[in-house]
C-alpha cells in the first residue's frame, strides 16, 4: 500500500524536471520557481485523497486475502508514515528542481547529512526503546523532515522563492503541468505495481514466502 500510494505522489512530480529544464536553458528562472511552487501545492492536493486511501490499508489487505497479522502491521506501519510521505514527496520536488538546474549536489550533500542520522533514529526508536514497528516509521518521518529543511533552508537561502506565489493559484500552466505529470504517473505506476502484484502473490502463497 506504502508504494501504491507513493506512486500516485511521485509520479505526479515527474514533470516538474522537464518543465524546469526547458524554462532553465531559456534563462527563465523566475518560471522555474512557478513551476516548482506549483508541482508542491498539486501534490499536496492530490496527498490529500491519498491519506484515505492509507488509512483503509488493513481493510483492503484483508479483501484481497492477505493474512490478518500481516495487515494489521502494515496498516500500524502506514498510519504512522503518512507524515514522513508528506515530508517526502516535498522533498522530491525540490530533488527534481535542483537537479533540473545543474544542482544535484544540494540533494547529495542532504542525503549524506540524513542517511547516518536515520541509522541512529532506528536504532533509538527499535532497539533501544523499543517502539517495533512505529519505531522505524518515526524514524522514517525524522528522516525525510530532515531532508526537506535541508532543501527548503537552501532554496530560501540562495534563491528567490516565494516571490511568486500569486501565479501559483493560477490556472494558467497547470493544464500543461498535468499533460505530462499525469502520463509520468501512470508509467510509473504501473512499473512499481507490477513488483507489489508479485508481493502480493508472494503473501497468497504463505508468510513466509511473502518474507523471502
Amino acid at each position: 500500500m506504502n508504494v501504491l500510494c507513493l506512486s500516485l505522489l511521485v509520479g505526479l512530480n515527474n514533470a516538474i524536471p522537464v518543465l524546469v529544464a526547458i524554462s532553465h536553458g531559456a534563462k527563465d528562472l523566475h518560471n522555474c520557481e512557478v513551476i516548482l511552487s506549483r508541482g508542491r501545492l498539486l501534490c499536496t492536493l492530490l496527498f490529500i485523497p491519498v491519506i484515505f486511501l492509507m488509512l483503509q490499508c488493513e481493510n483492503i489487505l484483508l479483501l484481497i486475502s492477505i493474512d490478518e497479522q500481516v495487515a494489521a502491521h502494515a496498516q500500524t506501519f502506514t498510519y504512522c508514515l503518512i507524515p514522513a510521505k508528506f515530508f517526502y514527496l516535498q522533498f522530491d520536488c525540490y530533488r527534481h528542481y535542483f537537479n533540473a538546474t545543474g544542482q544535484s549536489h544540494i540533494t547529495l550533500l542532504a542525503f549524506c547529512a540524513t542517511i547516518p542520522l536515520h541509522f541512529y533514529w532506528c536504532h533509538l526508536f527499535v532497539n533501544l526503546w523499543e517502539y517495533d514497528i512505529k519505531g522505524a516509521a518515526l524514524a522514517m518521518c525524522i528522516t525525510s523532515l530532515l531532508n526537506f529543511l535541508i532543501m527548503l533552508i537552501y532554496a530560501a537561502r540562495y534563491s528567490t522563492l516565494f516571490v511568486c506565489r500569486k501565479q501559483v493559484y493560477s490556472i494558467t500552466g497547470v493544464k500543461e503541468y498535468l499533460k505530462i505529470a499525469v502520463p509520468s504517473m501512470l508509467m510509473l505506476c504501473l512499473e512499481w505495481w507490477a513488483y507489489e502484484i508479485l508481493a502480493f502473490s508472494a503473501s497468497w502463497i504463505s508468510v513466509s514466502a511473502l518474507g523471502a
